[in-house]
């Protein structure tokens, strides 16, 4: 009786495994399979049964290699909490790319932030307690703040990012950024990128070089805006298309050079400062091996935008709840059967 309830589970094991990893084409070889046929390990997915203790989590922690990818085996099998006893096929590999399905795709929001006071006296300024009122919503309503560098890799097709992805980012040199947006993202296990021009680092009621240094080393992208924070598609009266071009280079080829010296790794993101750009701006940024620019017009972000015009989507001081909730798109409804 053990013996046929074994090999019956088994063969579950083996036709779920062939089904559901969608890409093997083969029937498992006896060293795949546990001895007791809890567990399955093939070339693109695997079967587990959940123990007592098992989370998400730690699922993918020990199949996976990174926590972080919990959703996947989410995504994957429908759920949101394993339950002991339950069989799971782990993907070893992202469940789609582009956030495509059958009647739409993926968007992502970029959330940003030029200034944040505790009295806010202009309307572009957003209050610290509406500022952490919007991200205590977005923690609570189940969205992950992403970093840039996985905004590129699901935008390059090389990745995929939870459904409900956002992107929180600053594109101001003031203390704030650190000592009140930084500090309020922590604590929540947040995580945002901020744009800088390099030239106003180290000022007086500015963010410093060790601030930032910190920032990047928590997990935050550091991108730049040039090194004056000009706009960059204004000539200065009496400059010669040779002096404007050589200006141009300056700012786009010198910012990246000290963001690279001071936190010792790449920078490849670019915002055009005041939100201006032309296809000159373009070619100068690709040529300096920047790999993304991104610019002020609101909107989400699909996979196949272009990657020197990703949306920002700036935040207003006299935004309601409502309209805020209405800039959070993550999914385009479409037929795409």
């Amino acid at each position: 009786m053990r013996a046929n309830t074994f090999i019956k589970t088994v063969f579950t094991l083996v036709v779920l495994a062939v089904i559901t990893s969608a890409c093997t084409g083969r029937f498992l070889s006896s060293n795949e399979i546990a001895r007791d046929g809890s567990a399955y390990k093939g070339r693109y997915a695997g079967i587990v049964t959940v123990k007592k203790k098992d989370t998400l989590a730690s699922l993918a922690q020990t199949y996976l290699k990174d926590a972080g990818k919990a959703w996947w085996i989410a995504q994957y099998n429908g759920i949101t909490d394993p339950m002991p006893g339950q069989k799971l096929v782990i993907p070893y590999k992202p469940p789609v790319y582009g956030g495509l399905q059958d009647n739409g795709y993926q968007m992502v929001p970029i959330l940003l932030y030029h200034s944040v006071a505790k009295k806010p006296r202009r309307r572009q300024v957003i209050s610290i307690q509406t500022f952490t009122d919007q991200m205590d919503y977005l923690r609570s309503n189940g969205y992950v703040t992403i970093g840039l560098d996985q905004l590129l890799a699901f935008v390059n097709l090389k990745d995929a990012i939870p459904a409900r992805s956002v992107v929180v980012c600053f594109d101001s040199e003031d203390s704030w950024v650190y000592k009140t947006a930084y500090s309020i993202l922590k604590k929540r296990g947040m995580k945002a990128s901020v744009f800088v021009s390099t030239k106003r680092i180290n000022k007086k009621g500015r963010l410093s070089w060790k601030h930032i240094m910190k920032m990047a080393a928590s997990g935050w992208n550091i991108g730049s805006k040039g090194v004056t924070g000009q706009n960059l598609t204004k000539a200065d009266k009496g400059e010669t298309a040779r002096q404007y071009i050589k200006q141009l280079e300056r700012e786009i080829k010198d910012s990246k050079k000290i963001l690279i010296q001071k936190l010792k790794k790449q920078c490849l993101y670019f915002a055009y400062p005041q939100g201006g750009f032309n296809d000159l701006i373009i070619a100068l940024l690709k040529k300096h091996g920047y790999q993304a620019g991104f610019i002020r017009s609101r909107g989400s972000n699909p996979f196949y935008v272009n990657n020197f015009k990703i949306r920002l989507t700036r935040v207003d001081g006299s935004w309601d709840k409502k309209t805020f909730r209405r800039n959070l798109k993550i999914f385009q409804s479409a037929e795409l059967k």
